[in-house]
C-alpha cells in the first residue's frame, strides 16, 4: 500500500461552492421549501425512466426522500444536475451535508449560505402489511403487534435523532413510504364514509412520529379525511409483467412529508397518474405504483453547526474529495489520516487557520480504504471528526465467507470490499445452483451503507430463512434492495452437526 505522505497533491481551497448551489438565496430568514416523498418502484425502469425527474420538476421540488432507488439515484440527481446521498437515498437542488454522527438517519441541507434544515427518509417494511391483515379477519390486536414489531423498530431509532435536532430549532423533514396508514385517516368519522374503511384504528407508527414531536403536512393542509382521503397508493400506473396492484379495497395513504421545528407547510399537493382526483399534479406515464407528496413550507433555517464532512461519503480513488467544514472560530485546522497496512498512521494538514471552508483534494495515487478527518480548535482540542473511503477505480466489488465448515445455526462470517456504499446494498444466502439472475434467496442483511467490512450473518443479523438446512450455497452482494449483482463468494457447504468430522454419533 502507497503511503499517504508521499502522495500529496495540490490541495485547493476553493472560492465557490458547487454548481447546483448557485441557484440558493443569498440570505433565507423565512424562506419557501418544496419537500417530496416519492416511491419510483424498483428503480423507476419498469415502465419509463424519464416519467420519474418529469415529475419531479413539474412539483418544483427542493428537496426528494426517494424510495426503491435500486442504484438509480445518481442517474436521477445527475439529469437534474442535483446533489444525492447514497447513504440516505436523497436528492436535493441545494448542498446535501452528512453530518458527523449521523449514521445514516438525516442529513442537513444547505438551502442558504451556511443556513440549513434537517432531512431524514425511510422506506419501513412492506410486508406483512397491517390492512390486509385486518382485512383477513386479524384481530386489532394482532395487527397492533405486528407494526409494533415489524415496523415501529425501523423508524424509532430515526424519532430518536429528529427529535433533539428540531428542539434545536433546526426544521427537521421526514419524508417515505412508511407501508403503515395514519391513526388520522382511519378514524370513527371515516368508517363507513371513505371507501371500504370498515373500521378506526389507532395506527402506530404515525402514533409514534407525532410523539416525537413532528405533523404530517398533508393532514395539516387537508384536515377532512372523509373529503380528502389522499390516497397514495396504490397508483394506476401502466400494466406491467410482474405485479399490478389493483383492489380497490386496499387503497390507502402510506406516503408521508413530516415537519418540525421552525417550518408551517403552506400547501400539499399529490402527484400522480392522469385522471385521478387526488392528483394536483399528473404525469403520463406515469412511472411507480405509488404517487408521489409534495409539500410547500415557509421555513427559517438553522445556522451551519461546526462539523467537517466530505460531500460523498464513498468515491474512487482518482476522484476529488470535495471536503467542507465549519469550525465556529478562526484558527482551526483541518487534518487528513490515514492507516496504513503496518498499522502506522499518517497525517496530512489540509487547511488552517480559516473558520469555515471548502477543500478540493485530488485522490490520484492514493490508497483505497478509510480516511478520517479531524477539525482542531486553535487550542489543539478535537471540535469534530469525520470518516470517507476510497473504493479501487479499476476493481469491482468482493465478497468472501470465512473459511471453515459450517453447521446448521452457525454464523457466517462474510466480508466485502470495494461496494459503492448505496443505503440498502445487501448481502444474501443463495441455493448454490441458483442462475445470478435469481430472485429466490434464502436469507439476508444489509451493509448500511459501508463499502467494505464485515458482518455475521446468524440469527441475531439474518432476515428470511434462519437457520439455514444443510446445502451447499453462495453469497451474492447485490446492489440497493435490488438483484443487480456486484460480487458473489465462493461456494460453502452447510451440514447437520452429526456430520462434521469427529463429531459425536
Amino acid at each position: 500500500m502507497t503511503r499517504l505522505a508521499l502522495l500529496c497533491p495540490l490541495l485547493v481551497l476553493l472560492a465557490s461552492a458547487p454548481a447546483a448551489a448557485a441557484e440558493t438565496p443569498a440570505d433565507c430568514a423565512p424562506c419557501t421549501l418544496r419537500v417530496m416523498t416519492f416511491n419510483i418502484e424498483w428503480g423507476g425502469t419498469h415502465v419509463q425512466f424519464a416519467s420519474i425527474p418529469e415529475a419531479i420538476v413539474a412539483a418544483r421540488a427542493d428537496i426528494v426522500g426517494v424510495q426503491e432507488p435500486e442504484g438509480n439515484l445518481e442517474r436521477l440527481a445527475t439529469g437534474l444536475g442535483w446533489h444525492f446521498s447514497r447513504r440516505n437515498h436523497v436528492i436535493s437542488r441545494y448542498p446535501l451535508i452528512d453530518p458527523p454522527g449521523g449514521d445514516g438517519r438525516f442529513l442537513f441541507v444547505e438551502i442558504a449560505p451556511q443556513q440549513i434544515v434537517a432531512v431524514a427518509n425511510v422506506h419501513l417494511p412492506s410486508d406483512p402489511y397491517g390492512p390486509d391483515r385486518l382485512r383477513a379477519g386479524a384481530t386489532p390486536d394482532q395487527v397492533m403487534a405486528l407494526e409494533r414489531e415489524v415496523r415501529l423498530p425501523e423508524v424509532a431509532p430515526v424519532l430518536d435523532t429528529l427529535a433533539p435536532i428540531a428542539a434545536r430549532g433546526v426544521p427537521v423533514f421526514l419524508t417515505g413510504d412508511f407501508n403503515s396508514p395514519s391513526h388520522a385517516d382511519w378514524t370513527e368519522a371515516a368508517v363507513g364514509q371513505v371507501p371500504y374503511r370498515e373500521t378506526a384504528f389507532g395506527w402506530p407508527v404515525s402514533r409514534a412520529i407525532e410523539a416525537a414531536g413532528l405533523r404530517d403536512s398533508w393532514r395539516t393542509v387537508h384536515p377532512d379525511p372523509v373529503a380528502e382521503p389522499g390516497f397514495t397508493w396504490w397508483a394506476a400506473r401502466p400494466r406491467i409483467e410482474s405485479y399490478n396492484p389493483s383492489d380497490p379495497r386496499e387503497r390507502d395513504r402510506i406516503d408521508f412529508v413530516w415537519f418540525a421545528g421552525p417550518a408551517s407547510p403552506v400547501s400539499s399537493e399529490i402527484v400522480g397518474e392522469e385522471g385521478e382526483p387526488a392528483a394536483a399534479l399528473s404525469i403520463t406515464p406515469w412511472p411507480s405504483d405509488h404517487r408521489a407528496v409534495v409539500s410547500e413550507f415557509r421555513v427559517t433555517p438553522a445556522p451551519m453547526p461546526v462539523l467537517v464532512t466530505t460531500e460523498k461519503r464513498v468515491q474512487r480513488v482518482g476522484e476529488n474529495v470535495r471536503v467542507r467544514f465549519e469550525a465556529g472560530e478562526t484558527g482551526a485546522v483541518v487534518l487528513l489520516q490515514h492507516a496504513e497496512q503496518d498499522g502506522k498512521i499518517t497525517e496530512r494538514r489540509l487547511a488552517g487557520g480559516e473558520r469555515r471552508g471548502e477543500i478540493e483534494l485530488p485522490t490520484t495515487g492514493f490508497a483505497p480504504g478509510t480516511y478520517r478527518l479531524l477539525l482542531l480548535g486553535a487550542d489543539g482540542r478535537t471540535l469534530s471528526r469525520n470518516d470517507f473511503r476510497l473504493r479501487d477505480a479499476a476493481a469491482g466489488a468482493s465478497l468472501r465467507i470465512g473459511p471453515g465448515e459450517f453447521a446448521v445455526g452457525d454464523p457466517l462470517p462474510f466480508s466485502w470490499e470495494n461496494a459503492p456504499g448505496n443505503r440498502l446494498d445487501w448481502i444474501a444466502v443463495f441455493d448454490a445452483e441458483a442462475p445470478p439472475e435469481s430472485q429466490r434467496y434464502r436469507a439476508y442483511a444489509y451493509v448500511h451503507a459501508e463499502s467494505g467490512g464485515t458482518l455475521e450473518l446468524g440469527a441475531r443479523t439474518a432476515a428470511g430463512e434462519w437457520p439455514l438446512p444443510p446445502g451447499r450455497y453462495v453469497a451474492r452482494l447485490l446492489l440497493d434492495d435490488g438483484y443487480g449483482l456486484l460480487a458473489e463468494s465462493a461456494p460453502f457447504e452447510i451440514v447437520a452437526p452429526v456430520d462434521r468430522p469427529g463429531a459425536a454419533h
